[in-house]
């Protein structure tokens, strides 16, 4: 073995080793600096995107809350409702709720059903009964039980 031939060489692989593992170390550098940049922007997204949500969050329940405040339970029919839905269609649109359409779904007991479909037919001369999806997707009278909550009425 050439020793000596080894030992003159040695400052050039020192020169090479020390090149290497300084551009593994700035190479390390620059991708731990790249992913906590990355990481910052994404948090202060989230962040931003969190308030957005909680603030539209925020409109939407305030419009609810003030849509049930003055919701006409009294003498409730098909005018009442329409001209109610118009005042929460006016409001809707000045706040930007994005509300579509407005229901009444009302809770009514087993025992209250009878009545309330009689109404109902009287109110739209119709057939009105209290119905559930079947499995196929066809709507069929409900099967008895303890509360219904029917659509009674929607706008548009």
């Amino acid at each position: 073995m050439n020793w000596i031939g080894i030992h003159r060489q040695w400052p050039a692989a020192l020169a090479a080793a020390l090149g290497v593992i300084a551009s593994l170390l700035l190479f390390d550098h620059a991708r731990k600096t790249a992913e906590d940049r990355l990481s910052a922007e994404f948090s202060a997204q989230a962040e931003s995107r969190g308030r957005e949500l909680q603030e539209a969050l925020s409109r939407y329940e305030g419009t609810i809350e003030g849509f049930a405040a003055a919701f006409p339970y009294e003498n409730i029919d098909t005018d009442r409702f329409r001209a109610y839905a118009k005042t929460v269609f006016l409001a809707s649109s000045v706040l930007r709720s994005g509300v579509e359409s407005i229901a009444w779904v009302p809770r009514v007991s087993g025992a209250e059903r009878p009545a309330f479909e009689a109404a109902a037919r009287i109110e739209r001369r119709d057939e009105y009964t209290v119905r559930d999806k079947a499995d196929d997707g066809r709507l069929e009278p409900a099967a008895p039980k303890a509360d219904y909550f029917p659509l009674r009425y929607v706008e548009p």
